[in-house]
């Protein structure tokens, strides 16, 4: 189970970073453009442009750059194992 939980671990630090991947892009933000607009327009959600972009507010500037994501994906949570502390 170790191999799978560093490939967990490695799957979600990509998703959640600005690093730009497989399935993603770098959108230069344009005058006018908000997170719904963006997001809309590439079938995410505000929340993950933000996360991805380590953005603390909805606050765009015209000429920066977001990460993206434009591939489906999905999260599976495993509730199967039980654990203890």
């Amino acid at each position: 189970m170790t191999w799978q939980r560093k490939i967990e671990e490695l799957n979600l630090r990509l998703l959640f970073s600005p690093v730009v991947t497989p399935g993603s892009l770098l959108y230069e933000i344009k005058p006018g453009d908000t997170l719904s607009k963006i997001s809309k327009e590439f079938k995410t959600t505000a929340e993950l442009i933000m996360k991805s972009n380590n953005m603390p507010n909805d606050l765009l500037i015209p000429g920066r750059k977001l990460k993206v994501w434009t591939e489906p994906f999905a999260i599976v949570v495993d509730k199967s194992r039980t654990f203890c502390s």
